[in-house]
């Protein structure tokens, strides 16, 4: 509550799984229900600040524990899907977005967010594009060489944007 991120790793570790899991009684059911909430919560704040701080590692590792924990959370999947593009693992974000479609479908009978689908298309361009650059050198040289982690910076602004956080980002360089 304090929003003190810097504690924020320790603190959810804290949490071990649902309060009483074994008590089925109306007065505990609430108190568990907030508790993982804010877990859940407090992954994604993680996960979003960790995208700020441009620590991919930090970001993906907290956006999969929530996407693990609620396979619902379309934040969930889009944050694993820009921290996975952002470490060049384009087809693992990509199946990040077929397996929450999948989820979406079966379980809510709904697709996924127009945001979630733009996104999903982007890497697969991307991802298209990839062997047609390699292919065009004799020697490798990574295609889009640093813009993966700057698109993936750029969509998380979006995300905030959406949110009503407000920001600017300015792209330089060669088109």
């Amino acid at each position: 509550d304090a929003g003190d991120t810097a504690v924020l790793p320790q603190t959810l570790s804290l949490y071990h799984g649902d309060l009483l899991p074994d008590l089925y009684n109306d007065w505990i059911l609430q108190r568990r229900l907030t508790l993982r909430e804010m877990w859940l919560d407090g992954l994604a704040t993680l996960g979003r600040t960790a995208e700020q701080q441009r620590d991919c590692q930090v970001a993906h590792d907290a956006y999969q524990q929530l996407s693990q924990a609620d396979p619902l959370r379309e934040e969930a999947c889009r944050g694993l899907m820009r921290t996975l593009a952002g470490m060049g693992q384009l087809p693992a974000a990509i199946d990040s977005y077929e397996r929450l479609a999948t989820h979406l479908t079966h379980e809510l009978n709904r697709s996924p967010t127009p945001q979630a689908v733009q996104l999903a298309s982007q890497l697969r361009r991307e991802l298209e594009l990839q062997p047609a650059v390699q292919q065009q050198s004799h020697q490798f040289i990574p295609p889009f060489v640093g813009r993966v982690t700057e698109r993936a910076q750029l969509l998380a602004r979006l995300d905030e944007a959406a949110l009503g956080h407000g920001g600017i980002a300015v792209v330089l360089g060669e088109a």
